[in-house]
Parts: structure tokens; C-alpha cells; sequence
């Protein structure tokens, strides 16, 4: 039967090198795939000019049309009643982004930005001179700034301003609220009123306008810079904001929270966009970060796209953003607090940013939906011609899953205010409401030329499927061949014959528990171009451990571990020798402390250390006051101090870890800021943490 065992062992060898060859081929293609998506995503110096045209926006515009809000009922609403609300537009024009003054350094781009708007009258309906009747939001704020005065200076003020309002009232003013033309309302208007009360009060800004419309780049000049992370250290920081308007971070809300600027602007994702991520983004109308969840699948031009949509509990009331009304974020304090100069952060770091004070006067500004989609419907109750439409009124983007790249959006945003009668001196009558003032669609769309180039990608796709079914049809089809004349010939050959027992052909695994041996070297013959393979390594390992090796897999870590400084790895490592010690309880702490600090001695700073990172810290935290387990960890300090022992572990690890760039940064900084921040000396802990 010799020939039976040659045939059946050349078929299951055919059958490997096919999987085997197959698999290169496959590696191949996912090798080009990511070499071409990393030269697209990634804004480099040398980038071809579509990708800088791309980001730096040279070429590119998007339509935005905006609608408002005009009162039809004044007179009603002086006396009480609900605004009768007639929605006006749209105002179309289109909107140029440019980025200047371009510098690449250490794997971020920094620039200076301005946008310009044109109008589009071949495309808008209305003229820009129609009259608007809304609230007077110059006015409002020059309320709210007298608000803020000495009670007798204030009653004194408003006395002054509700005799001026009255003396003015006519075609464009009626107490709190005003006739303006589109095109003022927009572009902005000098208010005659507050003209005259800037000469009292000089911090009043007699100029109102909705959108700053920057037609210059002298004047884009003299505005702080972005800095972003263009992904060219960490693909997975691919177009990530490092600065906002010269911000790093920002101090107008609610003490102690500081609002640190991170997230990408909705043009680019991280590549590989799957449903059920969340992405954050940050939005600077609202000086905050948001997130966006990946919930559905759509296409364009024959393209397959993930639609991403904001997150619904962003809307949830959250008085840390003085957010207390469903939908409704509340920017009054941070419109209302300028900019100012901040020593701080590391290295004497400066910040640019508006003022740390809660409750900052100003005239009260909020955000959400058009028409209040998705916010508490007593907002849309309190007037009258609101009606959320989801696909008119909801943010969506629609982004090229493989290269993260957002080629469809519609970017909707509304601007509200609030009037009521604590404003007695102008409008004594006036019933507390929430009013909207206008809302802005901002909608782009790549062209199908420009789709095509996303084609190759699913060319891509289509190849690699057909390969990995096909050949595994052929791999199955050689290998069971092979295995069944192995089996017939072992079957018809007696053992005599075959030279081994029925035993002896049992691999060791199987009889002893442990790892053969001459087996571990078969992981040594792969490509030398892959070699050492990490997470081949690690499967080898929780192999072992799953059969009950733990002695085998610690054979196997200590051929691999030096030789691979891959996080997945090591942590794989720390997970054994956490079990192993289990069992010894308190006494086996130090054993598994020491693992842990070699392991971030020699991994501590990979980008992708931060979930070891936060083990440690866990790790540190867990035994309770008073326990063997928090004196096994800290046994060298007197009874007493153990827990200020701890405390010292604790901030050095901490301070060591959130230097570490990476995924987990945001939550080893919020988990350092609470450590901090939670000790007896709240004011030693904020000057730590800042």
C-alpha cells in the first residue's frame, strides 16, 4: 500500500501549498490595497494634487442655503401669544473653505482658514432684501450685559434703554424684536441703538452679524492657527485635530470640565469604517466634541457607503454643558466669553481660549436640529409652524468605508434664542419662549467621475472573495483525497508492518498535556519578510493555555516575547501570568506587578500601550484599604502609609501613560483627571491635573 501513502501525501501537501499560495496572493492584494488607501488619506508634503486639493479645499465648494424664521403675529406675541412662524427661503449660496500657510512638521499639518460665501441668485428663489421679523438679538445681548451690572446701575441702564427703545420703535424696531432684511440679518448690520449706547458702555458691540464672511486671505492671516494629525506616525490618527482656532482646549463651561479638542471635521474617518462604530468629530459652533454612530448602508453611483448619524444621547441633558433641556445645546457662556491668554499645560504650553467663567452674560444662543428634530417637543409647542421632516432636517455622511473619506453629506445646524418677560422694562407682556431664528443646510456630493475612482476598491473586494472560495473548494477537495487514502492505507496495512503501535502514532499533545517540542519550530519556516509573526505567536500560546499547557505556553512566550514587541502579544502574556497567580492570592501580587513593569518598561511607550496602560492602573487600584492584597503590593511601606504608597504608583504611572499617544488617550486622561481630582486637596489636585 505504498503507493496509497505517496498519493495521499502528495494530495495533502498539493492541498497546503495551494492554501498557502492562495494566502500570498490574498496578502498581496490587501498589501497594495492599503498602500494606495494610505497614499489618498494621508496629506504628506509630496501628496499627488488631488489629495492636497482635497484637504486644502483649493478647489472645492458646497451649496448651503439657509432659511429663517419671520413673525407674522408681533403685535400677538407683545401681548402674549404664541409666535406664528413663517418659514423664509432658501438663501442659496456657495461656500469656499481655504486653507494658507501650510506646515508639515512631525505628523500634523498646521494652517491658517477662511471662508468666503457667493451668493447664487440664478438659484435662489427670493430676493435678499426680504423683510424678517425676529427677535433683536443685539438688543437682547445688550440686556444681558446691563443684567450683569450693580442693581442700581442696571435698573438706571434699562430704565435709559427702555425709553430709547420706545422712542425708536418704528418700521424696524418693536421692543425686543426687529425687521430686518435677509441680507442684513446674514451679513451683518450696524444697530443705530446700540451705536449710541456703545458711547456709555464700550462693551457693547453696536455690529451684529449671523455669518463671518472672510473675503481675504490678509485677513485670515491674523487668525489662529489648526494644527491636525495627518496619520502619517498612526494611521489610526489619520486627520485628527490637535488645535481648534489656536485651542487646545476649552475652559467656558461648567468647572471643573475641560473640553479638550480632538476628533477629525467630518471630511475624513479613520480607514476601515464599519456599522456600529462611533467616530467623534469635533464641531466648532459648539465648542464641544460630538459623536457620530456608523448605522446604516447606502451607495452612490454603484458605490457601497456607511451612513454616519449624530449620535441621539448628545442631545441628552448634561449640566456639565449647561445643556438642560432635551436637543438644545446651550452656547451662550462660550459665544459670551471671548478669548484669552492662558499659561498653562506642558511645557508652559500657551492657550488660546474663551474664558473659564460659567454664567457669562450675553444674548442666550442655542443649537440643535432644524424645526427641533429629535429635542423636547414643548420647544416646537411653544410656536406655532414648526414640523420636523427627518430626511430635510437630520444631519447624515455618507463615507467610502475602506478609505474613511466622506463623499456625501448634508450638515443641517439651527440657531435659537429665548426672549421673556424678565425683560419688563422693553416687553414686559411677552410669554417665555424659545424661538428659532434660522437654519442652515450645508449638502455636498462627489460627482460619479470622482466615484470611479473608488472602483478598483471593489474590484479589490470581488477578487479576494472568489479567491478565498474558490480555493477553498480545491484546498478541501486535495486534502480529503489525500486523508482518504491515507485512512484506506492504514486501514489495509497491518501495524506490524506500518513499524509504529496504535499508541505510538498518538501525537504527544494528546498523551501528556504538553507541547511537542519539535513542533514549535515549524512557526520559524514562514516568509522571512513576516517573520516574527506576533499574533501567530500569541494563538500559538492561548492555544496551549486553552488545552491546559500553561507550562507550554510559557515555553512559547519566552522564544517570541523579546523578539516581538507587539502590545496584543504581551498583553496576552500578562492575561497568563495574572491566572497563574491567582492562586497564590496576596502572595502572588509581586510576581505579577514585576510583569507588568517589565512589560511597560519595554512597551510603555507604543502607541498601542494604552490598554496595558490601563490594566496596570486597574491593577494598582483594586486591593481594598487595610487588605493583604494592598500590603503584598506595597509591603515595603510602614502599615500607615500604604495607601499613600499606592497614591505615588498610582499619579507615576498615570503621568508616564497619558504621554503616550494612542486610542486609549482620552480615557487614561479623564481617569487621571478623576484620580486627581478625588483626593482631599481639590486645588492641589486641579494644579496637578492642569
Amino acid at each position: 500500500m505504498r503507493w496509497a501513502y505517496a498519493l495521499g501525501g502528495s494530495l495533502l501537501v498539493l492541498g497546503f501549498l495551494a492554501g498557502f499560495g492562495v494566502d500570498r496572493v490574498v496578502q498581496e492584494i490587501d498589501r497594495r490595497v492599503e498602500s494606495a488607501i494610505s497614499e489618498q488619506v494621508i496629506w504628506r508634503p509630496d501628496s499627488p494634487p488631488s489629495v492636497h486639493d482635497r484637504y486644502a479645499a483649493t478647489n472645492a465648494s458646497v451649496h448651503v442655503r439657509y432659511y429663517f424664521f419671520s413673525i407674522t403675529n408681533i403685535v400677538d406675541v407683545r401681548a402674549g401669544a404664541k409666535p406664528v412662524l413663517e418659514e423664509i427661503g432658501p438663501f442659496i449660496y456657495t461656500k469656499h473653505a481655504i486653507k494658507q500657510g501650510i506646515t508639515f512638521l512631525n505628523g500634523t499639518v498646521s494652517f491658517h482658514d477662511y471662508t468666503y460665501y457667493l451668493p447664487c441668485p440664478e438659484l435662489t428663489p427670493l430676493s435678499l432684501d426680504t423683510p424678517i421679523t425676529t427677535l433683536n438679538l443685539p438688543l437682547v445681548g445688550a440686556l444681558e450685559k446691563i443684567g450683569g451690572y450693580a442693581p442700581a446701575s442696571a435698573a438706571r441702564w434699562l430704565s435709559w434703554l427702555a425709553r430709547a427703545v420706545e422712542a425708536w420703535s418704528g418700521a424696524d424696531v418693536e421692543g425686543l424684536f426687529t425687521t430686518r432684511s435677509a441680507r442684513e440679518l446674514l451679513w451683518g448690520y450696524d444697530d443705530p441703538l446700540l451705536k449710541r449706547l456703545h458711547w456709555f458702555a464700550p462693551g457693547l458691540d453696536p455690529h451684529f452679524t449671523i455669518v463671518h464672511n472672510i473675503s481675504g486671505a490678509a485677513a485670515a492671516a491674523t487668525r489662529p492657527v489648526n494644527v491636525m494629525a495627518t496619520g502619517a506616525r498612526d494611521p489610526r490618527e489619520v486627520w485628527q485635530a490637535r488645535e481648534w482656532r489656536g485651542l487646545t482646549r476649552v475652559t467656558a463651561w461648567a468647572p471643573p470640565h475641560v473640553e479638550r479638542v480632538r476628533g477629525g471635521d467630518g471630511l475624513q474617518f479613520q480607514p476601515g469604517v464599519t456599522l456600529g462604530q462611533s467616530h467623534v468629530v469635533w464641531v466648532g459652533e459648539a465648542f464641544r466634541a460630538a459623536t457620530l454612530l456608523a448605522q446604516e448602508e447606502t451607495s452612490l453611483h454603484g458605490v457601497p457607503l456607511i451612513r454616519l448619524r449624530t449620535d441621539p444621547h448628545q442631545g441628552d441633558i448634561n449640566p456639565t454643558y449647561f445643556q438642560y433641556i432635551q436637543g438644545l445645546m446651550n452656547i451662550t457662556g462660550p459665544m459670551a466669553s471671548g478669548r484669552q491668554r492662558v499659561a498653562g499645560g506642558v511645557g508652559k504650553r500657551v492657550f488660546w481660549g474663551p474664558l473659564g467663567q460659567a454664567g457669562k452674560t450675553g444674548p442666550p444662543l442655542f443649537l440643535s436640529m432644524p424645526h427641533y428634530c429629535g429635542a423636547d417637543p414643548a420647544l416646537a409647542a411653544g410656536v406655532v409652524g414648526l414640523k420636523c421632516d427627518p430626511a430635510r432636517h437630520k444631519l447624515h455622511l455618507d463615507v467610502e468605508p475602506h478609505t474613511g473619506i466622506t463623499v456625501r453629506g448634508a450638515r443641517r445646524i439651527q440657531l435659537s434664542s429665548w426672549f421673556g418677560p424678565r425683560w419688563k422694562p422693553i416687553d414686559g407682556g411677552v410669554t417665555p419662549t424659545y424661538l428659532p431664528i434660522f437654519w442652515a443646510d450645508e449638502a455636498s456630493e462627489a460627482s460619479e467621475e470622482q466615484m470611479q475612482l473608488f472602483k478598483p476598491l471593489l474590484r479589490a473586494d470581488q477578487a479576494r472573495a472568489l479567491l478565498n472560495h474558490w480555493h477553498w473548494h480545491l484546498v478541501a477537495a486535495l486534502t480529503t483525497a489525500g486523508a482518504a487514502l491515507l485512512v484506506l492505507a492504514a486501514t489495509l496495512t497491518p501495524p506490524e508492518e506500518a513499524g509504529v503501535t496504535r499508541a505510538g502514532a498518538l501525537p504527544s499533545r494528546v498523551t501528556t498535556g504538553e507541547v511537542d517540542m519539535e513542533a514549535v519550530p515549524l512557526l520559524d519556516q514562514g516568509p522571512e519578510e513576516i517573520q516574527p509573526v506576533a499574533l501567530y505567536w500569541k494563538d500559538f500560546a492561548e492555544f496551549e493555555v486553552g488545552h491546559g499547557g500553561n507550562n507550554a505556553a510559557k515555553v512559547v512566550y519566552s522564544r517570541c516575547l523579546l523578539q516581538c514587541p507587539n502590545t496584543d502579544l504581551w498583553r496576552s502574556y500578562l492575561q497568563l501570568v495574572r491566572r497563574v497567580n491567582e492562586k497564590r492570592g496576596a502572595a502572588g501580587l509581586g510576581e505579577v506587578r514585576q510583569a507588568f513593569e517589565y512589560t511597560l518598561d519595554r512597551l510603555g511607550q507604543d502607541v498601542g500601550s494604552g490598554a496595558i496602560w490601563q490594566d496596570y492602573v486597574a491593577f494598582l487600584q483594586a486591593p481594598r484599604l487595610g487588605s493583604p492584597e494592598l500590603a503584598a503590593l506595597f509591603g515595603g511601606a510602614d502599615a500607615s502609609q500604604e495607601d499613600s504608597a499606592r497614591m505615588v504608583a498610582l499619579r507615576r504611572a498615570f503621568q508616564k501613560a497619558i504621554l503616550v499617544p494612542g486610542p486609549a488617550s482620552d480615557a487614561l486622561w479623564a481617569a487621571y483627571e478623576a484620580f486627581e481630582l478625588a483626593g482631599a486637596n481639590k486645588a492641589l489636585g486641579r494644579r496637578a491635573v492642569d
